[in-house]
């Protein structure tokens, strides 16, 4: 390119030093799915987008908790809890620790 930014600004933001906070939209594709269990050689932004990530999935696991009795998440993994929110038990894809569905919302989604 001409070494101006995207848009024809002369400063470009470096998005790797943006505040998480204010990210509103994410693409994994530097940072790998967060269902790779990635986490050497990864940046904290990485994290962060993971993290994130792994939070909204343990926020819809514990929804589906309190709306089907009896429904207990798949969150046994120890890998960097902190971080994945026990969705991971290693490094990997290998370590990825697949979410379970209710069987009530599974029956009602065959509907369609």
């Amino acid at each position: 390119l001409d070494g101006k930014c995207r848009g024809g600004r002369d400063e470009c933001e470096d998005c790797g030093e943006t505040p998480f906070e204010k990210i509103y939209s994410l693409h994994f594709t530097l940072c790998q799915k967060p269902w790779t269990c990635q986490w050497d050689r990864v940046s904290q932004m990485c994290r962060n987008m993971h993290q994130e990530w792994f939070r909204i999935r343990k926020d819809l696991e514990d929804l589906w908790a309190r709306q089907y009795m009896g429904f207990r998440p798949n969150s046994n993994g120890r890998f960097h809890k902190e971080n994945y929110f026990g969705g991971c038990k290693n490094a990997g894809g290998q370590g990825y620790v697949s979410m379970t569905m209710p069987e009530k919302l599974s029956a009602d989604l065959e509907i369609f």
